[in-house]
């Protein structure tokens, strides 16, 4: 019993040195490498969960993906200790299909070698926290100062969001899905929106497409990227319209890295990132 006491605390002693040794380098280098937006887009409790599951992967040297779902079984994180073309895409073709996918937020590290990816699950109205409509007000009155479109007009797209949908608390999110909406809003097509981000490589993509499902949307145009060999440094989904609604619209955005790509013409690109997505539509019973 002496005997395997003492191994095993000679054991305990050696992992502990060699974890030690390796602890504050790679928390460093994971912190570092992760944008602003994701520590903004979450609480430090949230935060956690995935910085030790990606702190695991680090120093054991594994290219796996983790899973970690919620205990509410509302929102799944993906976690990778790498980060390729296609990828988001072959994650996505893994998620549940029995129930909607209400939003996701995807961040690559700023070295392009590990993700977060979050999915976002619909769950019942009788297990939601009560929302807090001051939050809202606040958010119609930035979205109205940014489109130039009325009090009451914003009002009412935003009243189609899942009321506890992450996307309510950044307006400039919200803003753009307002403008994407507003050109499918008649015809229930696709559209897809690009434009060039102000003093970077990055071009931001935006398409929307109504009566059909988030995980669709998402997913075609994930592959779309990915055989276009487009690094994805965030992406965005939201349905803002529940599926109780006549009419619905799930809206994407993807920001992507085109550095070395500056010649592509991203009108084209929309054009067959809309046919692409067309090809592969299934409209959705509502």
């Amino acid at each position: 019993m002496t005997q395997n006491f003492e191994r095993t605390q000679e054991i305990i002693e050696t992992l502990r040195a060699d974890i030690d040794f390796e602890l504050d380098d790679s928390l460093a280098k994971i912190v570092n490498g992760l944008p602003e937006s994701y520590f903004r887009s979450f609480s430090n409790l949230d935060l956690l969960k995935p910085l030790k599951a990606l702190l695991a992967l680090r120093i054991c040297n594994l290219d796996d993906e983790i899973l970690l779902r919620s205990e509410d079984q509302r929102h799944l994180t993906v976690v990778a200790n790498q980060n390729y073309p296609g990828q988001l895409a072959g994650i996505l073709k893994q998620l549940p299909d029995d129930v909607p996918l209400l939003g996701a937020r995807v961040f690559t590290s700023k070295d392009h070698d590990f993700i977060i990816d979050l999915f976002e699950f619909k769950m019942d109205s009788t297990e939601q926290p009560p929302a807090n409509d001051d939050d809202v007000q606040d958010l119609v009155e930035d979205v109205s100062k940014a489109t130039g479109k009325s009090i009451d007009v914003i009002t009412d797209f935003v009243s189609h969001y899942d009321r506890h949908n992450r996307i309510l608390k950044y307006p400039e999110q919200v803003a753009e899905q307002f403008l994407a909406f507003g050109e499918i809003e008649h015809s229930r097509d696709v559209a897809v929106r690009w434009n060039q981000v102000a003093e970077s490589s990055m071009v931001q993509l935006t398409v929307s497409l109504g009566s059909s499902t988030g995980k669709h949307v998402f997913m075609r145009s994930a592959e779309f990227l990915g055989e276009q060999k487009l690094d994805i440094e965030r992406a965005w989904l939201d349905d803002i319209f529940p599926p109780d609604d006549s009419f619905h619209v799930a809206i994407a955005s993807f920001l992507v890295d085109v550095n070395g790509k500056l010649d592509l013409n991203f009108d084209l690109v929309a054009t067959e990132l809309e046919s692409y997505i067309k090809a592969g539509f299934q409209p959705t019973l509502l």
